[in-house]
């Protein structure tokens, strides 16, 4: 199957055709450059991983630890973590959790994590 084909727009694939030949061998122009997260902020993002290292010991499911996708009333508990967390670092001026030893904002940005993973 050609790519016009594929596409339903002969013109189109001859634009990426032509893209094609005059790149560098890797056509990434325009997509999202993962690799700023790492670089601008990869320590956070260690220590996040670092959180749901923790959180995956304490509350295993295998093959991929994500037992945070059964909470009953996940939304709600995860929104008041997130609070919680965000008032301890921001409020009171709290450093690290007194449980994981991780700094509060690295929960927080865990329970965001779950709460815009969630479906509805």
């Amino acid at each position: 199957m050609s790519l016009a084909n594929y596409k339903g727009d002969e013109e189109l694939a001859e634009d990426f055709m032509i893209a094609g030949r005059n790149s560098d061998g890797k056509a990434d122009s325009g997509k999202v450059r993962m690799s700023l997260i790492m670089v601008q902020f990869g320590k956070v993002v260690t220590e996040v991983a670092e959180v749901l290292t923790f959180g995956a010991k304490k509350y295993p499911k295998p093959p991929n630890d994500d037992s945070w996708r059964d909470v009953p009333n996940g939304k709600q508990r995860y929104a008041d973590a997130l609070y919680r967390h965000l008032h301890a670092a921001l409020v009171l001026g709290e450093k690290k959790d007194k449980e994981s030893g991780k700094s509060h904002l690295a929960h927080a940005i865990c329970n965001i994590l779950f709460l815009a993973s969630m479906k509805g």
